[in-house]
């Protein structure tokens, strides 16, 4: 009996699903090719310092953005920190349990305080985006594309999608408030360490899988539709949407970007020798410093996947030597 009311469940949301995405197709894409363009342009072939310098001024004169980096930065320090204490590394300077401890546990509800703060202060956009997903006219669908669509266009059953997209990130923040209660409710010594281990496993998770999915479903996708734009003005309020020349979205490209003519870098030649990296210093400083952004960057040109599933995968590959200090700090 459990089975089939959840078997109707699932049937009603696809219908729902459906029907959304039928409606959402007589909705106007607004275009939105700001940020990754900007940055594009300067990092490409040399990094233009003086545009740079120009994004970071105006980044950082907005007061939500130097909330933000003074955010970023009492995260780095005690993560560092508490990094350290972790793995040894301050065993010298801290020679007893006792203040290995003290260290660790300031630094944790430290950690603790800030992301919880900031869940706190990204949970009511959450709230008003399910409201949205919920309400679902043109003023907030033209509103969710901006934010969870790439480019701000229609995408395929945009609507399902969306909504997965915000579930996980309702549970990173109820995740974490949980883990917020075990923190402030028990002493070290008395807190249960599975619950902790699973606050934190599903808090860390869930926005992963969130960006994830958002990079790999269709909303991180490109898709070119045959609906005209002109016959999307003609419509008027009273007619279906099923009368729109809808036809079927036939996907431009995924994964790969291509160049201003619409081709993969399918031959790609080697430029300079060894040691000609003073040539181009820019390419040397991001290849030395972001390699594993760089090896992502490549790959995405040469259509073998998406640039930040490449990064996420390769990273660890190249940080994980140095997570093993455990041999060089006795």
């Amino acid at each position: 009996m459990t089975f089939l009311k959840f078997g109707s469940a699932s049937a009603k949301f696809r219908q729902l699903a459906q029907e959304r995405d039928v409606f959402s197709r007589s909705v106007n894409s607004s275009s939105s090719h700001g940020l990754r363009e900007r940055i594009n342009g300067v990092f490409e072939r040399k990094i233009d310092w003086t545009l740079l310098k120009k994004m970071g001024k105006e980044w950082i004169q907005n007061p939500m953005n130097m909330a933000l980096f003074v955010w970023i930065m009492c995260v780095a320090i005690s993560g560092a920190i508490l990094f350290l204490v972790m793995t040894g590394m301050l065993n010298h300077a801290l020679p007893k349990k006792s203040q290995r401890d003290v260290w660790f546990e300031v630094n944790n509800q430290i950690l603790n305080a800030l992301f919880t703060l900031m869940c706190l202060y990204q949970h009511p956009k959450r709230f008003y985006d399910l409201v949205l997903l919920c309400r679902w006219n043109p003023k907030d669908i033209s509103r969710l594309r901006k934010i969870y669509c790439k480019n701000g266009t229609y995408k395929p059953h945009e609507w399902a999608h969306m909504m997965v997209v915000v579930a996980l990130l309702h549970l990173n923040c109820f995740a974490q408030y949980a883990l917020c209660g075990l923190n402030l409710g028990y002493r070290r010594s008395g807190r249960p360490a599975i619950g902790v281990a699973i606050c934190i496993s599903v808090a860390i998770a869930a926005p992963a899988a969130a960006g994830v999915y958002s990079i790999l479903s269709p909303l991180g996708k490109d898709y070119e539709s045959e609906i005209d734009e002109e016959e999307q003005v003609q419509i008027t309020a009273g007619e279906r949407p099923e009368k729109l020349r809808t036809g079927s979205l036939a996907k431009r490209y995924s994964f790969a970007i291509r160049d201003e003519q619409g081709f993969l870098e399918t031959r790609p030649q080697w430029s300079g020798g060894i040691l000609d990296f003073w040539d181009d210093i820019s390419i040397a400083y991001l290849s030395l410093f972001c390699s594993f952004c760089v090896f992502g960057w490549n790959m995405e040109r040469f259509g073998l996947g998406n640039m930040y599933v490449h990064i996420l995968t390769f990273s660890p590959l190249l940080l994980g030597p140095f997570l093993d200090f455990q041999h060089g700090c006795y």
